[in-house]
């Protein structure tokens, strides 16, 4: 049962009580107003019987007063009487309901019509002048015995009316005490059954809630919980609840656990993968730098060779002065001396210098990953100048365009950064588009985002990301992936490990470079920095160099 359906149950009970309480109350109060409606109407009979006594002796000492002064007009034959029998009338129906009451009535009214005809003989023989008449008209019994007899009729009736005025006042008295109750019954009886069903509630619902406020404590401190609460209310809810959230807390403790002895392994595994890879870098450095210096002695010996080669032919072609040779053999050796040997060699000494200088292109590469940098926080707006500067005889034969934009102040080796923008700016270079202008382009990316990121108060700089653009011919997407690869020549010219050795220098920095290429259009070449957040210049420094 719902918890809202509870109090409405909590609720309706002590005022279905009540009510039925009210509706007893009701009762004796519809009674005792009925009954206080009765002794009410029992002292309004009684007025009014008091009412009919007055006139009637009034009518009495009229009569008395009308003999003693022989005045028949002071027996009042008309008004009084009829005024007597309105308050008759008005008496019987106030008694209708009362049967013997209404008998009464009728005698006393009996009574009346009696005494009023004794009293209308009594004026007719007073006006008659007949004195011995009147005298034994009075003598005889019939006036005062019918007076009598009016007064014994009417205190029946009062002393019937009195006797229903009490019982009815009691009846009222008896009424409001059975009210006075039954309202102190409604009362402690309401207060009772709303104590019961409140502590029955409670009781219910306090240990309900204690159960759930317990099995919140055992989910906050992860341990098990004991069976879900009976019930289909909103605290068994909110407990199922806390044993679904348990049991997902659980099936995410033990993921939690296998992912982490996942992680475990897997970074053992990556740990040792690392060191393999670090000894094997290690040893590969090592064979390029002894193969390095090991091919150096036979590029030695060829080009020594080479050169005594040369000077022999030179000594032949003396020697060959002092011959008498025939003609078209002097030709034969001289054409043999001077240009097949010589291209020969000529060859020869090109190769020795093309592999030598492969060989050290090897060593500078090999040196890279042993070498230990120093990094400085350098301006990079002078680092480029002082590049550029370099470059100002060949971009004016290129008539070729760099632009470099303002640049941080970055944490890096001064040389190592020089050797890297020399190996991109080399590589913009070497691939320009015939018929384009070549445009070289320097700057930083998302400058004021680093700008916010540095605000904060962090020990470790915030990177910077600075880029090389082109528009030469662009890299296809097919070799993308090989552009950092030794030996690999994207534009067909160099030894192949200017990039290579670019991004062992970044990332020997803590940085990453990449590049981001369209063919035909040109190449765009990011590296990540730590720099300083204020930027050396505000002013676009631009190079150009016209043909």
């Amino acid at each position: 049962m719902r918890l809202f359906t509870k109090g409405l149950l909590l609720i309706a009970i002590p005022s279905l009580f009540e009510v039925g309480l009210l509706g007893l109350v009701y009762s004796t109060y519809r009674d005792s107003e009925i009954a206080g409606d009765w002794a009410a109407h029992s002292k309004q009979v009684l007025s009014e019987t008091s009412g009919v006594l007055e006139p009637m002796l009034e009518q009495a000492v009229r009569i008395r007063e009308a003999v003693l002064g022989q005045d028949p007009a002071a027996i009042d034959d008309g008004a009084l009487w009829t005024e007597l029998d309105r308050r008759v009338d008005r008496l019987s129906d106030l008694v209708a309901d009362n049967p013997p009451q209404v008998e009464r009535a009728a005698k006393i009214r009996q009574t009346i019509q009696q005494f009023r005809q004794w009293a209308s003989q009594a004026r007719g023989i007073l006006e008659s002048g007949q004195h011995d008449a009147l005298v034994a008209h009075f003598t005889e019994p019939g006036g005062s015995a019918l007076v009598d007899q009016f007064r014994t009729e009417l205190d029946a009736f009062q002393h019937e009316e009195l006797r229903l005025d009490e019982a009815r006042s009691r009846a009222v008295n008896q009424a409001r005490q059975r009210q006075r109750g039954l309202l102190i019954s409604a009362v402690l009886g309401s207060i009772f059954v709303a104590g019961v069903a409140m502590y029955l509630f409670i009781r219910d619902f306090r240990g309900r809630l204690l159960v759930l406020a317990d099995n919140a404590r055992r989910l906050a401190d992860n341990t098990p919980l004991p069976p879900p609460i009976d019930g289909d209310d909103e605290v068994a809810r909110l407990d199922g609840i806390l044993h679904y959230t348990s049991r997902r807390l659980s099936a995410a403790d033990r993921a939690r656990n296998l992912a982490k002895r996942d992680l475990e392994q897997r970074a053992l595994q990556l740990d040792q993968a690392n060191e393999h890879l670090r000894q094997q870098t290690a040893d590969n450095e090592m064979f390029i730098y002894s193969v390095s210096h090991d091919l150096r002695s036979p590029l030695v010996n060829l080009q020594g060779f080479s050169r005594e080669l040369e000077r022999a032919c030179d000594v032949l072609r003396d020697q060959m002065q002092g011959f008498d040779l025939p003609l078209d053999e002097r030709e034969r050796i001289e054409q043999l001396v001077d240009e097949e040997i010589a291209e020969s060699l000529h060859y020869l000494q090109t190769a020795v210098m093309h592999s030598a200088d492969i060989i050290d292109a090897l060593l500078t590469l090999s040196r890279a990953g042993r070498a230990d940098y120093r990094p400085e926080w350098i301006d990079l707006n002078m680092l480029v100048q002082r590049v550029a500067a370099g470059y100002q005889t060949r971009l004016e034969a290129l008539d070729a365009r760099l632009v470099v934009h303002p640049l941080p102040s970055v944490d890096a080796d001064p040389e190592a950064l020089e050797k890297v923008l020399t190996g991109l700016i080399d590589h913009a270079l070497e691939s320009v588009e015939r018929g384009r202008a070549p445009r070289i382009e320097i700057g930083v990316r998302e400058l004021e985002a680093n700008r916010e990121r540095s605000g904060h108060q962090d020990s470790k700089p915030a990177p910077v990301t600075l880029y090389v653009a082109d528009n030469g011919r662009g890299i296809p997407a097919a070799q993308l992936a090989r552009v950092f690869a030794t030996f690999y020549r994207p534009q067909g010219s160099g030894e192949g490990v200017a990039l290579a050795l670019a991004r062992r220098i970044i990332e020997k920095h803590g940085g990453r470079l990449w590049v981001e290429s369209t063919e035909g259009t040109g190449s765009t070449f990011y590296m990540t920095l730590p720099a300083l957040p204020a930027v050396s210049s505000a002013v676009t420094a631009v190079v150009e160099a016209a043909a």
